[in-house]
């Protein structure tokens, strides 16, 4: 039983710190610099996940600053009084995508979710984490947030990046659990 617990518990160390559950945390400033990640496998797919929200415009009389996450922003049109969340500018000047988090500077529809678990484009989500899956081609990316206008933006969107397990590994996750549970037993 003893030989069974380590066996157990090795297998969850080694699958707990190999490299394909390194997850890359980056902080994506809102005035307009670009970060780059780490290079990231050709082939594997990465979980790209982005959360906060950053000020952008303001203050404005009566309602202060407006915000912005990665993929929707506050604003009061129609109604100047009344802030609200929009996903696309719908009147004026500004070009689609503004106020949006890019990737090697292409605008995607993130992916929001409102229950947690389910998660879909054009979906807002209050918690202001969004994410989409990405197929790394050997190389970094780059990170942006794209704004006509950056001198009134202060704060930085956090993205993280986490290759999604293979069915093997996530395989031995369980059967090194079960093996150390059933040594609790």
């Amino acid at each position: 039983m003893q030989v069974r617990y380590h066996i157990g518990l090795l297998m969850l160390f080694v699958v707990m710190v190999s490299p394909a559950f390194a997850t890359e945390v980056l902080e994506v400033p809102a005035n307009g610099s670009t970060v780059w990640s780490s290079p990231l496998q050709a082939g594997e797919t990465y979980i790209i996940e982005a959360s906060g929200t950053y000020i952008f415009g303001g203050p404005q009389p009566v309602l202060g600053y407006f915000y912005a996450d990665a993929e929707w922003f506050e604003d009061n049109y129609p109604d100047p009084g009344v802030k609200h969340w929009l996903e696309d500018w719908t009147y004026g000047a500004p070009p689609p995508n503004n106020l949006e988090l890019s990737i090697n500077g292409t605008f995607y529809d993130w992916l929001g979710t409102t229950d947690g678990n389910t998660w879909a484009s054009h979906t807002y989500n209050s918690s202001h984490v969004y994410r989409l899956y990405y197929v790394g081609t050997g190389d970094p990316i780059s990170l942006n947030i794209y704004d006509t206008v950056y001198f009134d933006n202060s704060g930085s969107l956090t993205v993280d990046i986490s290759p999604v397990p293979e069915p093997a590994t996530l395989s031995l996750i369980v059967l090194g659990g079960l093996a150390v549970l059933r040594r609790k037993r």
